[in-house]
C-alpha cells in the first residue's frame, strides 16, 4: 500500500448514493487507476457530476474485488458541512489531484 501521486489519471466512473466510487471506461489521453494503483493504495481524488454541480474532493482506497473502486473520505465537497455526497445516478468523472488544504505556500 502506497500514496499514490500521478498526473492525467481520470475515469469515467458510476457512484449513487454515499457508496464506493465504481471505476468505468477510461478517457482518452489519460491513464486509468489501473495503471498507477494496486489494491489498498491511496490517494487524493475529485469526482465531479458535470450534469448538476455535484463535486466531492477527498482520500480514497482504490480497492480491487468483484467491482474495481475508490473508497470514499471525503474532505471538501457540495454538500452541506463537507458531508459525503448523495450523488444522483448517472455517469460522474473521477481523477487524482493535489487538494489545496495539501499544500503548503510560501510567502516571499
Amino acid at each position: 500500500m502506497s500514496y499514490v501521486l500521478e498526473d492525467r489519471v481520470k475515469q469515467n466512473c458510476n457512484v449513487t448514493g454515499i457508496g464506493p466510487i465504481l471505476l468505468d471506461s477510461g478517457q482518452p489521453g489519460y491513464k486509468r487507476f489501473s495503471d498507477v494503483c494496486v489494491n489498498g493504495d491511496k490517494f487524493h481524488y475529485v469526482v465531479v457530476n458535470n450534469s448538476n454541480g455535484q463535486w466531492e474532493a477527498g482520500l480514497g482506497t482504490y480497492s480491487v474485488g468483484a467491482e474495481t473502486a475508490i473508497l470514499r473520505s471525503v474532505i471538501h465537497s457540495s454538500a452541506p458541512n463537507n458531508q459525503l455526497v448523495s450523488f444522483t445516478e448517472g455517469i460522474k468523472e473521477v481523477f487524482i489531484s493535489i487538494l489545496s488544504s495539501n499544500i503548503i505556500a510560501v510567502n516571499d
